[in-house]
């Protein structure tokens, strides 16, 4: 219990000082120089194919998208363990964590918890934590904590801690 707790925080504490590093101006000068640097330091996605079913059978690489499950977007993804994906537009289930690399469009929902790279907009629920790399736009619910690393539209619901840049 006490490494899961250390893991989690570890991850948490490392997200939030990564998104605040790129959004440090003040003045209104500083924001619209920054908003350029902004669009110049943004992660790019790159281009990710489109399935509408994905399923994992324990982990990473053993799903019906293979090696190239972080390289593609699933609009209905089920992972019966541990599953990785490049995107969701739809919903993911899975039944311990799941992982996307850069965005959630719509639900995702796990057993011990989600983790994100990129956006959420839509819902997370999460028996244990929720941790997403920039904005959330929806809902986060967990067992224990919840991490934006940028901003949050919506509500965050944990039974010990919310975290959220802004």
């Amino acid at each position: 219990m006490k490494k899961t707790l250390y893991f989690v925080f570890t991850l948490s504490f490392l997200i939030i000082p990564l998104a605040d590093a790129q959004d440090n101006g003040s003045d209104s000068q500083a924001g619209e120089a920054q908003a350029g640097e902004k669009t110049a330091t943004k992660r790019e996605i790159p281009e990710l194919q489109q399935k509408n079913f994905q399923f994992t059978f324990l982990f990473p690489p053993f799903s019906t998208n293979w090696v190239q499950n972080s390289k593609t977007v699933n609009k209905v993804s089920l992972n019966l363990l541990i599953g990785n994906a490049g995107g969701v537009d739809g919903a993911e289930f899975g039944g311990i964590i799941n992982s996307v690399n850069y965005y959630v469009k719509g639900f995702q929902g796990a057993g011990f918890g989600n983790i994100v790279g990129g956006s959420v907009d839509g819902a997370q629920l999460a028996g244990f934590f929720n941790v997403t790399g920039t904005d959330v736009t929806g809902f986060q619910g967990a067992g224990f904590v919840n991490v934006a690393g940028r901003d949050t539209r919506g509500c965050q619901a944990a039974g010990f801690v919310n975290v959220s840049a802004r």
